[in-house]
Parts: C-alpha cells; sequence; structure tokens
C-alpha cells in the first residue's frame, strides 16, 4: 500500500474531490486504477494499493515479445479511453505503472487535462499514432 495526500495550497478536500471524480468518470470508461484502501477527505489523504513497477520497467521484463505487445495493446486502450472520455490533450502520461501484466493509471493530474465535452472528434488512427508516440517516448526514454 502506499499513502497520498492533496498538497494544493487551498480547498484541499474540494480538490481531492474532484480528482476523485476524474478518476470515477475514467474508470468507468475502462481505465485501470490501484485499489482504494482507504479515504480520509477531511485531511484530503487516502491510501491504494501499491503498483510495483513503472511502465518502462514491465515493459523491459516482459518475458516474451507476445507479453510485450499485450502491455503496448493495454496502453492503447488506456490511451484511447482517456481521449474517448473527454480528457486531453495529453500532455505526457507519466502517471502509469504497471502489475507486469497491466497498464494502471496512479495519477489523475495535469498531464491529462480536464474533462472537456467540446473536444474535438479524432479519428482512431490519429488517436493510435498519438498514442504511439506517446508509449514510444516512455519505453525507450
Amino acid at each position: 500500500m502506499i499513502a497520498k495526500a492533496c498538497v494544493k495550497l487551498c480547498c484541499l478536500a474540494i480538490e481531492m474531490k474532484k480528482w476523485f471524480e476524474k478518476r470515477n468518470v475514467l474508470a468507468e470508461n475502462g481505465v485501470s486504477f490501484p485499489n482504494i484502501h482507504g479515504v480520509d477527505l477531511k485531511h484530503a489523504i487516502w491510501i491504494e494499493e501499491f503498483i510495483p513497477y513503472t511502465l518502462k520497467d514491465a515493459y523491459k521484463l516482459a518475458t516474451s515479445p507476445e507479453r510485450k505487445k499485450a502491455l503496448e495493446n493495454q496502453f492503447y486502450q488506456t490511451y484511447m479511453r482517456i481521449i474517448g472520455a473527454g480528457f486531453g490533450p495529453i500532455i505526457r502520461l507519466h502517471d502509469l505503472r504497471s502489475r507486469g501484466n497491466d497498464v494502471v493509471m496512479i495519477d489523475v493530474g495535469e498531464d491529462i487535462g480536464n474533462r472537456n465535452a467540446t473536444t474535438p472528434t479524432l479519428s482512431e488512427d490519429c488517436v493510435r499514432n498519438m498514442a504511439a508516440q506517446e508509449f514510444s517516448s516512455i519505453v525507450h526514454a
């Protein structure tokens, strides 16, 4: 487990509530998150499952080309689900981790932007190309 806290300068409980609302929208759209074990809204802290590997490390540790491809496909699905839920533009998805065989989002901060109902619709090919560039920058950095 890992303890996390909201450290904004003011309105901690309000900001934390916004983060959890964002997280819920993404989870409803199929984005994987760590399991939460406890929340203290008043003090803006929570305890959640610790996800052991960075995505880069999980990719390096993958024992076969099939496992590497599976991680890559899960990344693409996560990326497309974030965009599909109305978030973006994605600045950089550096807050992804893995249990070794999955892709888990551990933070819903500024890198995915805010939900925007007027985000232009992008073709699946365009999103896949953006995701491919992002995946390459993560695992080959």
